[in-house]
Formats: structure tokens, C-alpha cells, sequence
């Protein structure tokens, strides 16, 4: 094998391992819209929120989606997927909320909250995907004001 193909093999297996390394094998995944969650067949409910809109440091955030679906991973290089066992609860706003939002209070018990590109997430425990209705609470991190939005369960 001549230098040439040496480095070329090197440069080509570099990317691949680079390639790779980017998929998120084994991280808890979630669909960006409804319509995303019902193509791959995650998709459990919708909900309609009690309040759509608000002013978080004269910024006006609007509630676009809100879902629960079942929680998947990309299981291997493959590309397989593969359920968690467990529900995620998303809320998807119009925009990024950055740090405007500190974190989420509820009646229920909050776990794995995740933020990403202006969606909430979080793990639903086993009584809250019972429920026709939950109640979080926005905490605006300046502030520490509180806003509470109850999401009904579309039927």
C-alpha cells in the first residue's frame, strides 16, 4: 500500500470515528413538533395549556405544542431506536427562551428536565400520564415570579 492510500485510510477512518461520535447512542431522545412524534410512532397525547402566551423580561414567549410521547435512544451505530419504558411531557415554545426560565416547579414530582431550542422536557412518572390535567409552574429567574399553566389532556 503506497503513502498515498496510507493517509488517505487514516483521513477517512478519522471522519468516520468523528462521525460517530456525534450520534447520541443511549441519550433519552424526543420528537421536535406532534407531527414528528406521530411519523415515528411516539406520539401518546396532546395537551392544551391554559395560558399560550407570556411576558418574561418584556420578551413574549408563546406556547406552540405541548405533548407527551414515549421516550426513546438511538441504541446503537445503526441507527436503531428503542423505547425507555417511561413518557417524556414536552412543551415546545415559538422561540428559545435562553436563561429567562430557571427551572420548573409542579404538584407532581419534575424529573429529568431537559431545555433544548426552545422546548421543555421532562420525565412523567407513572400516576402523571393517568392524569387529564398537570399544572407547572414557569419560574422566571430574574424575578423568581412564578407563572402557573394547567395542561388539559386533549380528548
Amino acid at each position: 500500500m503506497s503513502l498515498r492510500n496510507n493517509i488517505i485510510a487514516i483521513l477517512i477512518s478519522i471522519f468516520l470515528i468523528g462521525c460517530i461520535s456525534d450520534l447520541p447512542i443511549g441519550m433519552p431522545l424526543s420528537s421536535d413538533s406532534i407531527s414528528s412524534s406521530k411519523k415515528v410512532k411516539y406520539f401518546v397525547n396532546e395537551y392544551i395549556p391554559s395560558k399560550r402566551q407570556f411576558n418574561v423580561n418584556d420578551t413574549l414567549y408563546n406556547i406552540q405544542e405541548v405533548w407527551s410521547e414515549k421516550a426513546w435512544q438511538i441504541k446503537n451505530t445503526n441507527m436503531e431506536e428503542a423505547e425507555l419504558g417511561y413518557q417524556h411531557f414536552l412543551v415546545k415554545f415559538d422561540e428559545d427562551f435562553g436563561s429567562s426560565i430557571s427551572y420548573l416547579k409542579s404538584d407532581y414530582s419534575i424529573n429529568g428536565i431537559g431545555y433544548t431550542k426552545g422546548q421543555m422536557r421532562f420525565k412523567m412518572s407513572d400516576a402523571e400520564t393517568k392524569l387529564d390535567t398537570i399544572k407547572l409552574y414557569f419560574v422566571i429567574k430574574k424575578e423568581h415570579d412564578t407563572i402557573p399553566v394547567l395542561f388539559v389532556k386533549r380528548k
